[in-house]
């Protein structure tokens, strides 16, 4: 299967539109279309994101085999930031938004997912909108 090929699967499975889909990974429908008709490719950053974003197993990228969802464990927390132990009140948060997160259905993962990334642009933002003053 090709990337572009796997790339729509995972598209259909969650019953995306091309702009939906596209969106939290700051990719137009047009680039997503050109991909899934393998005119273009995403970058490996782009990948990451989409790997990250819609929670897709390694496993299944790689070889097509297995679920194409990963469960997140506890254990991702510490993988993601593995300085995670020198603040252990911080890291009981973490886990308990990882724990959150695993119970609840794809769109309620989706809404979380939009939240947090909307955060972070305003955050961004207003970080470098603090440094130009």
């Amino acid at each position: 299967m090709t990337d572009g090929e796997k790339i729509k699967t995972i598209r259909k499975a969650l019953s995306l539109t091309q702009e939906a889909f596209g969106e939290p990974l700051g990719i137009t429908k047009g680039h997503i279309s050109d991909v899934e008709k393998n005119k273009k490719n995403f970058s490996k950053s782009a990948l990451e994101l989409l790997k990250v974003r819609f929670a897709i197993s390694d496993n299944w990228w790689e070889t097509g085999e297995g679920e194409m969802f990963a469960e997140p464990t506890g254990q991702e927390a510490k993988t993601a930031y593995p300085n995670l132990d020198k603040y252990p009140e911080l890291k009981l948060v973490v886990q308990e938004v990882i724990e959150k997160y695993k119970g609840l259905n794809l769109e309620g993962r989706l809404d979380l997912s939009r939240k947090i990334l909307q955060d972070a642009k305003e955050a961004i933002l207003k970080q470098e909108g603090e440094k130009g003053k």
